[in-house]
């Protein structure tokens, strides 16, 4: 009797199949890792912009002043003012935080939301509330106005968020759009 050989190894079109099968991942797996990586960074961006805006009336009372931020939506910058004279303007000299300009832009995201963020009046980049600066106020409830920001990234145009202040509310809240609906960040 013959014993027939066993064949024990891999076809060289299996060969081929793995290899390009491994070829695909290594071409896409890199890919989605810079996605999520700049996902993460624009929502730490965003997050340390919004504990910023939340920490401004332990600024105020620290400071004994109302506190005033100036956007600037050109150069998607913001500068922090501790208004010592209570005049309601910021000027040089009041100046306690000269900020980064933010790894986001002023801006709804694209394509525009079908709705604007909870609270938010409308779909404009910034309330007109806001065009003037962002204002806390020293009185016996710390006011902040009401308005909304919005803030985009740019390299991932259908990501956004929303800062408001709902009106007769006083908490900053922040809101993230998905593509499809708006959540409480």
């Amino acid at each position: 009797m013959i014993n027939k050989c066993e064949n024990s190894g891999l076809t060289l079109v299996e060969v081929i199949v793995v290899v390009v099968i491994l070829g695909i991942l290594a071409a896409t797996v890199p890919a989605a890792i810079t996605k999520y990586a700049s996902e993460k960074r624009a929502e730490m961006s965003v997050a340390d912009f919004w504990m910023e805006m939340n920490s401004l009336r332990a600024k105020a009372l620290k400071g004994g002043s109302p506190a005033i931020v100036l956007f600037d939506t050109t150069n998607s910058t913001y500068a922090t003012y501790l208004d010592a004279d209570n005049n309601d303007t910021a000027v040089t000299s009041e100046k306690i935080v000269t900020n980064e300009p933010l790894k986001l832009s002023f801006g709804t995201p694209t394509p525009t939301p079908s709705t604007a963020a909870p609270g938010a009046t409308d779909l404009k980049k910034i309330s007109s509330s806001w065009v003037t600066g962002f204002r806390v106020r020293l009185n016996s409830t710390l006011s902040i106005p009401s308005g909304h920001l919005y803030l985009r990234n740019s390299s991932q145009t259908q990501m956004g968020y929303c800062l408001v202040v709902a009106r007769g509310q006083t908490e900053v809240q922040l809101f993230k759009w998905d593509g499809s609906k708006w959540y409480k960040f």
